[in-house]
């Protein structure tokens, strides 16, 4: 059994997670929703141990394992290969937008092998919270149908997460502020055009025209 309790992950003042508390149960599936920039990817890698929690608790059967960082959290009875035997035969296509901290959640090469659907992994080249290297380039490696999609220069993570409209600029400001030479709106663009193409394509989708 896993409980976290008003787990908190500040960056620079940044709330990224804000006060969140989970149970997950045996024989139970729970899942984690929310729009991009909501925090999950940041919660489950405090989950994980991959980054510290700045407050709040965390206890895994029966432990407090807070302050316990990943390399010792993976020598504890847990047993995450049942997981490799879930399927879902609706997904037909994926398409990822700067994928984080794979190897951290357990998406080692065997379980990417396993996605053999189509799949578009879109990234920045700058990305620092997701780098390149080590999370999207690592799952193109192994998925067996996938595209790999750089965008060049000083392209960073927050590009994916915030469009900057006025919830975003209230919400994070720091997250608006794009290096020189960054259009985020025609990045944005971009991006939007693209799944649609992949889905369109991948999923058989006939649209009409305007």
């Amino acid at each position: 059994m896993l409980f976290a309790r008003d787990v908190h992950r500040h960056f620079e003042g940044m709330h990224a997670v804000d006060g969140v508390s989970i149970d997950v149960l045996p024989g139970r599936i729970t899942g984690l929703i929310g729009p991009n920039g909501a925090g999950k990817s940041t919660f489950l890698a405090v989950l994980a141990g991959t980054l510290p929690a700045t407050s709040g608790t965390i206890v895994f059967d029966g432990r407090d394992i807070t302050g316990v960082p990943a390399y010792l959290r993976a020598e504890l009875p847990l047993d995450a290969s049942p997981a490799r035997d879930v399927h879902d035969n609706r997904v037909k296509a994926a398409f990822a937008m700067a994928p984080g901290d794979l190897p951290g959640f357990g998406m080692e090469a065997d379980g990417l092998k396993q996605l053999t659907i189509p799949t578009y992994i879109i990234v920045g080249a700058r990305d620092t919270q997701a780098p390149v290297k080590e999370n999207s380039e690592f799952a193109a490696n192994y998925i067996p149908h996938v595209k790999l999609d750089v965008l060049p220069g000083l392209v960073d993570h927050e590009i994916f997460v915030n469009e900057c409209d006025g919830f975003g600029r209230d919400t994070w400001p720091e997250a608006c502020i794009d290096a020189p030479g960054i259009d985020r709106g025609q990045l944005h663009e971009y991006i939007g055009k693209t799944a649609l193409k992949f889905f369109d394509s991948n999923l058989d989708v006939q649209r009409g025209k305007p």
